[in-house]
């Protein structure tokens, strides 16, 4: 939980004093939810851009591309796509189109 969390390095000796906050943090529902409501992409143009690395966004993406958002893949530079040279063209040729 450390390094994906709150950085640092996994430190086995200190579990027992940070499970508790690990376990409320595990129990704990996201504000977000789990699912995708569609009707959020209704009449809102919506690009959406991912970095080809995490799974878990990829398939977000999927989703919401099904949904009517237009899906852009970005690969190389990780949780950042925005870093990608191709990042700026992609969303003015977007917002060209909408």
């Amino acid at each position: 939980m450390r390094p994906l969390m709150f950085g640092g390095s996994a430190d086995p000796s200190r579990w027992e004093s940070e499970r508790p906050g690990v376990e409320r943090f595990a129990a704990r529902r996201p504000p977000w939810g789990f699912g995708v409501d569609a009707a959020m992409l209704r009449g809102i143009p919506t690009l959406v851009v991912t970095g080809g690395w995490n799974a878990e966004y990829d398939a977000i993406a999927e989703v919401l591309e099904r949904h009517g958002a237009h899906r852009r893949t970005l690969s190389g530079h990780g949780h950042r796509p925005q870093d990608h040279p191709d990042f700026a063209a992609t969303v003015e040729t977007f917002l060209a189109d909408v």
